[in-house]
């Protein structure tokens, strides 16, 4: 399973492609959490994102999803992470 969040340029927040608040992110994230297996998250920024929001986002992955732990998650362009699961070789 994969789940996108998004951030655009003016701080609105996406889950999967869909606009929603930081508390209902933080709420959908905490319910991946316990997956098995935990989903794959990509966090997608467009160009001129709020710093500090793109931060908040970052820390309730980072909460939530226990992001370091388990390589889970990551940040960049879906096209770049299309050959998921991603195995750690390399730089995508």
């Amino acid at each position: 399973m994969k789940i996108t969040v998004g951030l655009d340029h003016n701080g609105a927040t996406y889950l999967n492609g869909k606009a929603t608040s930081l508390s209902e992110l933080s709420k959908l994230l905490q319910e991946a959490a316990p997956l098995n297996p935990q989903p794959i998250v990509i966090l997608e920024t467009e160009m001129g994102a709020p710093c500090a929001t793109l931060d908040k986002v970052r820390g309730l992955m980072n909460e939530r999803l226990s992001c370091g732990k388990g390589g889970h998650c990551d940040e960049g362009m879906q096209t770049v992470w299309r050959d998921l699961p991603y195995t750690g070789v390399g730089v995508p």
